[in-house]
């Protein structure tokens, strides 16, 4: 489906001053910007209006709420295309979930599909499932959870060495970095 919106004030995100002009959408990519003359199965005045890249909300919770389609709604209505999940050192991956639902149910909710596996199987059970897209950072309680229990001890050499390993595999398995919660356990 190709989309044309005309006549707003494009906002592109890098500080130029804003642009009236058109934008025009084929199949959900930009496929063009400036005097669009192609035609479109759906033309949108956009007069007076911002037109602008979605934002990324980067310290969300919304790992689990984005699934539901309220939460998708208020997001998408206040311009948020990306949530940034995993936040304050707690979430679903790696591992089976348990601890962040234990531990942050009233912030994080329960994940309605995800019940082990890594960032990778985390990651994939956003894709095509949500119009939101979704980034994840490795949290450090929920890694630290996995090798030491609740034990509130420093970690060995060795333990320390498998601690990286985890997050190394979170990040090649798509995290974007690593998250802690310096007011939670065990980040504190």
């Amino acid at each position: 489906m190709r989309v044309a919106l005309r006549g707003g004030s494009v906002i592109d995100g890098a500080g130029a001053e804003p642009l009236v002009t058109d934008v025009l959408i084929d199949d959900g990519r930009i496929a063009q910007v400036g005097n669009v003359d192609a035609r479109a199965d759906l033309t949108i005045d956009c007069t007076d209006r911002s037109i602008m890249p979605g934002f990324i909300d980067t310290h969300s919770h919304a790992g689990a709420a984005v699934f539901e389609p309220e939460t998708q709604l208020a997001l998408l209505r206040q311009g948020v295309t990306t949530v940034i999940a995993g936040q304050d050192g707690v979430s679903f991956a790696p591992g089976d979930g348990a601890y962040a639902t234990e531990s942050f149910a009233a912030i994080n909710g329960s994940h309605p599909s995800y019940r082990g596996g890594g960032v990778g199987q985390l990651l994939a059970g956003y894709d095509h499932t949500t119009p939101i897209n979704v980034g994840y950072l490795v949290p450090h309680g929920t890694v630290r959870h996995l090798l030491l229990g609740n034990d509130s001890r420093a970690a060995s050499r060795v333990e320390l060495t498998e601690l990286q390993e985890m997050v190394v595999t979170g990040m090649a398995q798509g995290a974007l970095g690593l998250s802690s919660g310096l007011d939670y356990a065990p980040g504190y």
